[in-house]
């Protein structure tokens, strides 16, 4: 466990996002053959401040990408997105 990320949470490939590219990071890391869940940590402390339902067809060390104010999660045969 790292930062209060459980062990469930652990094996997507973490990104970081900000709100202007300086305050409010936030880490995103998906619980790919884990808990399957999208999962948000607030960067400076690790407090958890969101997990999603159970997201179907992830792999393990999924890594996601964020485009303006969504995060999309290729899983097998769909697309997940979320506006942040």
């Amino acid at each position: 466990m790292r930062l209060g990320v459980p062990a469930s949470a652990d094996t997507g490939s973490p990104i970081a996002t900000t709100t202007d590219g300086h305050p409010n990071p936030i880490v995103w890391i998906l619980g790919a053959e884990g808990d399957n869940r999208l999962h948000a940590f607030r960067g400076d402390t690790g407090e958890p401040l969101y997990a999603s339902e159970p997201l179907s067809g992830l792999r393990h060390f999924q890594t996601l990408i964020a485009i303006q104010d969504h995060l999309y999660v290729a899983a097998d045969g769909r697309i997940y997105a979320f506006r942040f």
